[in-house]
């Protein structure tokens, strides 16, 4: 039920957050003169008011109109003015709300040292889910009394069986790495920091943002985002995730903080089956795969496990009641 109801209310996400924010951080259309503060002075100016902490990504959009996102963490964002380097807010009451939402979603709500636990939970209820959908397809296919119950869960069955397969490639890296192997590639490595082979090691970083940025808009001329992971450790290489045009189409490129110098340039097009089809799993999770028609049929799904929970529980009561009273 929880899952379920969550997974409702996220299915929109993204449509409702612009819908809300679209008047508060949308910026107008600025003059062609008008000086746009580089993003070093950016954060110099939010770190002289407010951050007094280093930030662990920034993010640019390719609409003028958009601001600059500035994060630290999962959840803590700025936006930003880029032509007068006024902060616009940290995101309306709703885009929280549905953050919080998310952690349920993911979670059960849990933080803190109780994270882990939750979503070891929530992965094995996905699992049972998945079993109980399919050992039901089984129960009702043969022609019988159809209930409210069986009528739903047979028409829903179909598309909860893909949305709790995904969730279980995107929780568990077995199931994932089982992806790579099933379309005959090899899992990716887990990397936390890229190894560059240059003789400018030991040398401090003096390219600037405005320029690693520059370098990464020259790789992708069609680019929507370009988010920057920034790394704690200030000679590590800078790490951008490029999102081009196509659902889940992303492109990782990194530059040595030195000379700009590409280390790795990964396009989309050039990802192996098994990694674009771990990407897109997402996606088919959420219904966004298919458009606004499978962002439709995902959150109708959710509703029907609503109406599973309801019925499911109707019909325990009512049995134990009638097996109560028999004896």
């Amino acid at each position: 039920m929880i899952i379920a109801s969550t997974g409702m209310m996220l299915v929109f996400r993204g449509q409702i957050i612009d819908f809300v924010e679209k008047d508060t951080y949308r910026i107008a259309t600025p003059p062609t003169t008008q000086h746009r503060f580089s993003l070093q002075e950016l954060l110099d100016k939010i770190h002289d008011n407010s951050q007094k902490s280093n930030p662990t990504g920034i993010t640019l959009n390719s609409d003028p109109h958009a601001p600059i996102i500035i994060s630290w963490g999962e959840s803590n964002a700025l936006f930003v003015n880029p032509y007068t380097g006024v902060v616009l807010g940290n995101g309306s009451r709703i885009r929280h709300w549905l953050e919080n939402v998310e952690y349920w979603h993911s979670w059960l709500g849990m933080k803190g040292r109780w994270k882990p636990l939750g979503g070891g939970i929530k992965r094995a209820c996905n699992v049972a889910f998945l079993f109980m959908i399919l050992t039901g397809l089984y129960l009702w296919w043969p022609l019988r009394e159809w209930s409210w119950h069986q009528v739903i869960g047979f028409w829903s069955a179909p598309f909860l069986v893909i949305i709790s397969l995904t969730g279980i490639i995107m929780s568990y890296p077995w199931a994932n790495n089982l992806l790579y192997k099933m379309t005959g590639n090899e899992p990716p490595e887990i990397q936390s920091h890229y190894h560059d082979d240059a003789d400018d090691k030991g040398q401090r970083p003096n390219v600037s943002l405005e320029a690693l940025f520059t370098r990464a808009q020259q790789q992708v001329s069609d680019w929507k985002t370009i988010t920057l992971s920034v790394s704690p450790h200030p000679d590590a290489p800078a790490v951008f995730y490029i999102k081009e045009n196509g659902v889940g189409h992303y492109s990782q490129l990194i530059l040595n903080r030195v000379n700009a110098r590409v280390i790795k340039w990964e396009p989309y097009s050039s990802q192996n089956t098994g990694h674009k089809l771990s990407d897109f799993m997402y996606y088919l999770h959420t219904g966004e795969a298919g458009g606004s028609i499978g962002q439709i049929i995902a959150f109708l799904a959710a509703g029907g496990v609503l109406l599973l929970v309801w019925t499911g529980l109707a019909k325990a009561w009512r049995r134990f009641f009638y097996t109560k009273e028999s004896s």
